[in-house]
């Protein structure tokens, strides 16, 4: 709809989304492993001061190196440390201290090593892991270049009835409103839009275990129906990428 989403940050994100700058804020507790209470804790604590640097967070709030790995995967320490790489080596630096111990006021920001930061392939899937979500784009802009000949869902939603076509993209549900025996409903997604695949239980059957895969590749012949565009489906090629993606959403 044309609404751009954000990033969490560190420094101005609350515990949920919010609106900021025409678009949408990312909430803190939407990062793997921070969570409701430990988002309002980072928020609270920032209420005694913006955070400087990523030790700054992790002296501070003594989030544990899960936690930290998530938030810096995530961006939400972008603005400190554009590098996430080095984000992540600088987290490794400042211990969380424990209980009854003193907060010792060094910085090692010289010692910093020259680290290439993550190709933005790499951020995108990084991102993924630890939001479900890659709020800049989507996964399949960077498979599209190898991808050659295959339609996206806007084309495939234009096609004619009868067309046979190949599209690809990223498994967002998988339906059996019959039963494994019935037919299934596959719906992809891809950076444009969605499609709805439809395979015939023999067919479904053929292609069972490649239809596990995140990312797949699919051949029919479009159908058309009450103004939408079907792919009956007759052959599936699954698409093998680097990391995992969020599970579909498979309903009976």
């Amino acid at each position: 709809f044309g609404v751009p989403f954000l990033n969490p940050d560190i420094n101005r994100s609350e515990v949920d989304c919010a609106p900021c700058e025409g678009g949408v804020l990312l909430g803190l507790r939407f990062v793997k492993g921070i969570g409701a209470a430990l988002a309002a804790a980072i928020v609270k604590e920032r209420e005694d001061g913006l955070f400087d640097s990523v030790g700054d967070v992790v002296q501070r709030t003594r989030v544990k190196p899960q936690a930290v790995e998530s938030l810096a995967l995530a961006g939400a320490f972008d603005d400190l440390e554009p590098n996430r790489r080095v984000a992540l080596w600088e987290a490794g630096l400042y211990d969380g201290t424990g209980r009854g111990q003193m907060r010792l006021p060094f910085r090692l920001d010289h010692d910093v090593p020259a680290l290439e930061d993550l190709t933005p392939y790499q951020k995108a899937l990084a991102e993924y892991g630890v939001m479900g979500v890659y709020p800049k784009g989507h996964l399949m802009e960077f498979l599209r270049p190898q991808l050659a000949g295959v339609w996206t869902t806007a084309q495939v939603e234009r096609a004619r009835d009868g067309a046979m076509v190949t599209v690809a993209g990223w498994v967002t549900t998988r339906q059996h409103p019959k039963g494994e025996d019935g037919t299934v409903f596959v719906t992809v997604e891809d950076e444009h839009l969605y499609t709805q695949l439809v395979l015939w239980p023999q067919v479904y059957q053929q292609f069972r275990e490649v239809m596990r895969n995140h990312v797949i590749k699919a051949t029919g012949k479009v159908s058309r129906w009450d103004g939408t565009a079907n792919v009956i489906v007759t052959q599936v090629e699954g698409i093998e990428i680097p990391a995992a993606m969020p599970r579909g959403h498979d309903w009976r």
